[in-house]
């Protein structure tokens, strides 16, 4: 019978693939040198950890931060504007929290007609809303050194048993085994 053409070329993948799966299945086989055995170092195994429980009580961390924000916020603005204006009463905003109440109790009263009287009114209502929130900022910060925060915390020692690594120790012409560990 006469084979055909695929069909040689399928006899020759077949014989070559043999011939590699061979090849690769032995490669200690093909060198003249010993193949090297690779040792797993051994752990000992660890002390058994602790692990518990404790109760957080103490200061509300998230209503402190919460009103260290909002004061920040508030009072930073009010310190650039305080430094670049003009008017000397506007230097009282550096104060904290007080500062926009008595920047607010010594501005000039507005005459009725005056343009600048507008603009007057809506720097007083912008020191008033200053100074409401600046004082919203620091009572919710010391609230929250009074309300308490209840939370657990887990709690993990740490193993402090003692640890050793053995690895083989190879150099020029000398074999060994080198054990590094702590007790």
């Amino acid at each position: 019978m006469k084979r055909g053409r695929w069909q040689r070329a399928g006899a020759a993948v077949t014989a070559a693939t043999t011939m590699a799966a061979w090849m690769s299945a032995a490669p200690g086989a093909w060198a003249q040198e010993p193949a090297s055995a690779e040792v797993e170092p051994p752990d000992v195994a660890p002390a058994p950890v602790a692990e518990g429980t404790t109760p957080y009580v103490g200061p509300d961390r998230a209503l402190i931060a919460a009103g260290a924000l909002i004061f920040t916020a508030m009072y930073v603005p009010v310190v650039a504007i305080g430094a670049g204006s003009a008017l000397s009463v506007d230097r009282r905003l550096y104060i904290p929290v007080a500062g926009p109440w008595i920047d607010l109790a010594q501005r000039h009263v507005c005459v009725a007609g005056n343009l600048d009287c507008n603009m007057e009114i809506a720097n007083k209502v912008l020191l008033a809303t200053d100074g409401i929130f600046q004082d919203i900022g620091v009572l919710t910060a010391l609230a929250g050194f009074i309300v308490t925060e209840e939370a657990p915390v887990v709690t993990t020692a740490k193993a402090n048993g003692p640890k050793v690594r053995v690895a083989p120790e190879l150099g020029s012409g000398q074999m060994g085994i080198a054990a590094v560990g702590t007790f």
